[in-house]
């Protein structure tokens, strides 16, 4: 293909048979890539354990390698694209976008589940229960912020390139499993908010970070200074 052409189309990792596994091993990644996700590990955690701290720190450890590893395919992958000639702000297919969503969901729907049904059969320590109620409703609030930028933000500086249904979708349901998720917690143990507080700043402060990494440029120039247009 003649990059260099003046009238040549916009083009995705996708488009290029050299980019595409590229771009799907970091869109699988990126699915494990997210405040639900990291939600979804902490309360598995807490809901086996009696340390509220290491079922925290091991997942953001876990969850920050991922996205380091997701970032350099996802480079990898807009690296066989002219800087020029990057459609960066083009939807994921529907079929890739929901797999990648519905991981997200799966996990987040079955560790809740597992960790309010501890709540009420096995001993763990009081500040658990506080924490993971400021962590669900930091989730909460991650969820519509990300969804309204998203809304208005430039096409390339999105969070999510998931076609707008099934970021409505994924989302709404994001939020369902939260309510219940709080409204249980709230059910089955004594809020304390101090603790609270700390699981709120954990996940917001973790995810601001994750954000603007993901708010890099992928317009990176990797071709030889000839295909790339002048």
């Amino acid at each position: 293909m003649d990059f260099s052409a003046p009238d040549a189309p916009l083009l995705h990792p996708l488009d290029i048979e050299e980019a595409r596994s590229y771009y799907l091993v970091a869109t699988l990644l990126r699915a494990f890539v997210s405040p639900a996700v990291l939600t979804a590990l902490m309360l598995c955690l807490w809901a086996v354990s009696n340390n509220p701290v290491t079922p925290v720190l091991g997942p953001v450890v876990a969850v920050t390698l991922i996205a380091y590893v997701e970032r350099k395919f996802r480079t990898d992958a807009w690296a066989y694209v002219p800087r020029r000639r990057q459609d960066a702000g083009r939807d994921e297919p529907v079929a890739l976008a929901s797999l990648a969503r519905g991981v997200e969901v799966a996990l987040l729907a079955g560790a809740m589940v597992g960790f309010v049904s501890s709540l009420g059969v096995r001993a763990v320590p009081t500040q658990v229960g506080s924490i993971a109620l400021g962590v669900v409703v930091g989730l909460a609030l991650i969820v519509v912020g990300t969804w309204l930028w998203d809304r208005s933000a430039p096409r390339d500086h999105r969070f999510a390139l998931s076609p707008i249904v099934v970021g409505d979708l994924s989302g709404a349901l994001t939020l369902a499993i939260l309510a219940l998720g709080a409204s249980a917690i709230l059910g089955r143990t004594a809020i304390h908010l101090p603790e609270a507080l700390g699981g709120f700043a954990l996940i917001v402060s973790t995810t601001t970070l994750w954000l603007l990494l993901r708010l890099i440029p992928v317009h990176i120039r990797c071709l030889p200074p000839n295909i790339d247009m002048p």
